[in-house]
């Protein structure tokens, strides 16, 4: 069948587009940005800035409000003045840094003194003059945590008989007080009306909104019930979390619980997190219970095995039996994030891995780039959104000079999805609930 030449060029167009479609980086990748990694900023915030700088209008579009909401329903957070939340790490000028922030109305979001690192919220041109600091080492953004929660509504009072336990021994928690650490208490008024909560409860922090805490406040008021209720959001970064920590401490809280994960905390060694933790039942005795997540189907741990050049790639990562591809179904239009990490001290990786996205038929990649917030760090995070079900294919390259490693995967899926291949139990559990003297609670699949 002779097709003519112009109607030819359609359908190529055509096809162009819909594969664009499909799979396309979170952030969009701009000019030089794309392949070449710029001083001090990591990647995908030098394509953040680039896209703010090549759309600044003075008034903001609604394609634009669209983009920043989907940036802080995943894994960043973006105000509609177009103010970006980021990290600072520093060298040994911390407290100029500090100064500087303060000096230039720059909101501090935490700070974390002994590792010289801040959080704070800035905009485009703030960033780039604290770019040109010279006690400034790395700036990328701040990720922020997810809540682990089930799908299945709590009957813990029943489950562990505590109703048993408070009759026999006459206990209710009474002389105790109890902090909670999630999302937000948004609605806390609501099961106050009906009982479902006591008449004061003490919120330290609500700044970032949500109601888990809420429902967390409710399940820890069935079980003991005449606990004192404190509450602190620590979603909004893992400083954040860490302050909520300090300060429910603080406040004298016998108990602290929670239910946020944060997938850039260290999987082979104690982070930041986990030592607030182990430093607040160590030195201040507290109790400490956190949810170990439901991650078995969502995870994936083994070492690096060669599996070859494929594509233009240098040594691609073999799961299993020769497979180099991990089969991802994504079952409806959404943004997704795949963290990898490698058994590298923090603060002093020597190798270098990354991750790529290839199509079903494992016929071509998708041209996206992985993101390494800071090259002293062994951890990585490719994002991305799709505009509908698609199958697509998860590829690990070992770079050029890199040792083999123990390997990673973490997924967060914003919308229906399935690892179809690789995942595994052990490994699963990282942060907070893998210190040893702290109570892990829930499924770990």
């Amino acid at each position: 069948m002779n097709i003519p030449p112009k109607y030819v060029f359609l359908f190529l167009v055509l096809g162009t587009i819909v594969r664009g479609q499909e799979i396309l980086p979170l952030i969009p990748e701009l000019g030089h940005i794309k392949t070449e990694k710029p001083q001090k900023t990591s990647l995908y915030l030098s394509n953040l800035l680039q896209h703010i700088e090549t759309n600044k209008t003075g008034v903001q579009s609604s394609q634009q409000s669209i983009f920043y909401k989907k940036l802080n329903e995943s894994i960043y957070s973006i105000d509609q003045d177009s103010r970006i939340q980021v990290r600072i790490k520093c060298t040994s000028g911390y407290t100029d840094v500090l100064n500087f922030l303060k000096r230039e109305n720059i909101p501090i979001m935490g700070k974390l003194d002994y590792l010289k690192m801040i959080d704070c919220r800035a905009g485009a041109d703030q960033i780039k003059m604290i770019v040109n600091l010279s006690d400034v080492r790395n700036i990328s953004l701040v990720e922020h945590g997810y809540t682990k929660t089930g799908s299945v509504t709590s009957e813990g009072d029943t489950l562990h008989n505590t109703d048993i336990v408070r009759q026999a021994l006459r206990v209710d928690g009474s002389g105790i007080r109890i902090g909670v650490i999630s999302d937000g208490v948004d609605n806390l008024a609501d099961p106050q009306l009906t009982d479902d909560l006591p008449a004061t409860v003490t919120v330290l922090d609500n700044s970032a909104g949500g109601d888990e805490g809420t429902a967390m406040l409710e399940i820890v008021h069935d079980l003991a019930p005449g606990a004192e209720l404190y509450f602190s959001q620590g979603i909004s970064s893992s400083l954040d979390f860490i302050n909520s920590i300090n300060n429910l401490v603080a406040a004298g809280c016998d108990v602290v619980v929670d239910d946020i994960g944060y997938f850039g905390e260290p999987w082979f060694e104690e982070g930041p997190i986990a030592t607030a933790v182990r430093n607040a039942i160590e030195n201040d005795g507290i109790v400490y219970a956190s949810s170990a997540g439901n991650s078995q189907d969502e995870h994936y741990e083994g070492d690096f095995v060669s599996g070859g050049p494929q594509f233009t790639l240098n040594d691609v990562h073999n799961f299993g039996g020769g497979d180099w591809a991990q089969e991802i179904r994504l079952n409806s239009a959404q943004t997704f994030a795949i963290f990898l990490q490698w058994n590298d001290p923090v603060g002093s990786s020597t190798n270098d891995y990354t991750l790529h996205l290839a199509n079903q038929s494992l016929s071509g990649l998708f041209g996206i780039t992985a993101d390494q917030p800071d090259t002293d760090n062994p951890y990585v995070v490719i994002a991305a959104t799709s505009s509908g079900p698609i199958t697509i294919n998860l590829i690990i390259e070992r770079r050029p000079g890199a040792a083999n490693r123990r390997l990673e995967l973490e997924y967060n899926f914003f919308g229906s999805a399935s690892v179809n291949q690789f995942n595994n139990l052990p490994g699963s559990i990282n942060g907070q609930p893998a210190v040893t003297e702290v109570i892990a609670t829930g499924a770990v699949r």
